[in-house]
């Protein structure tokens, strides 16, 4: 069975980075996961996938950097 391909694309620039997916799979779920370092990771939004990108919101406090990470599961 081939792999599904799912992708981010990251843009950080000034106080407000962005992150959009590649296209949604329907029948799985994307969240969104974000902290100020790897071990404070916390889960933020979800999206049911419908087919679409996805740009979900992301905090940053100050401009400080942050750590992002979007799972993917069924």
């Amino acid at each position: 069975m081939p792999g599904i391909e799912i992708g981010a694309e990251v843009k950080l620039g000034g106080d407000e980075p962005v992150i959009t997916t590649t296209e949604t799979k329907p029948g799985l779920v994307y969240t969104l996961y974000e902290g100020t370092s790897l071990e404070e990771m916390t889960q933020k939004v979800i999206k049911v996938g419908d087919g679409a990108q996805w740009t979900p919101p992301i905090t940053v406090k100050g401009g400080d950097s942050g750590f992002y990470e979007i799972r993917v599961s069924k």
